[in-house]
């Protein structure tokens, strides 16, 4: 996925969200959306390779914890969407 620049993975059942595992090194990534994916927990460091995203869009999950660091990697990050949770 070394070239993709937008992805939407809204309204899929991803409980813990932990791209690290199965997303290696997107460094192309600008754009991530994961509304309606009944997210409950973000771990720390979970968007650890995506520092060029731009937009993270995590509206209308379930999210209980939001770990500490889970967004240290996001320099470029400019939108934020965490309503609905």
């Amino acid at each position: 996925f070394k070239y993709i620049e937008s992805l939407d993975l809204s309204y899929n059942f991803l409980n813990v969200l932990n791209f690290g595992e199965y997303i290696n090194k997107p460094s192309s990534l600008e754009y991530l959306e994961l509304g309606f994916s009944d997210i409950k927990k973000i771990p720390e460091f979970s968007f650890k390779y995506y520092e060029n995203l731009k937009k993270l869009y995590l509206y209308h999950n379930n999210l209980e914890s939001i770990e500490k660091n889970s967004f240290k990697y996001l320099y470029n990050l400019d939108a934020l969407e965490l309503s609905y949770n």
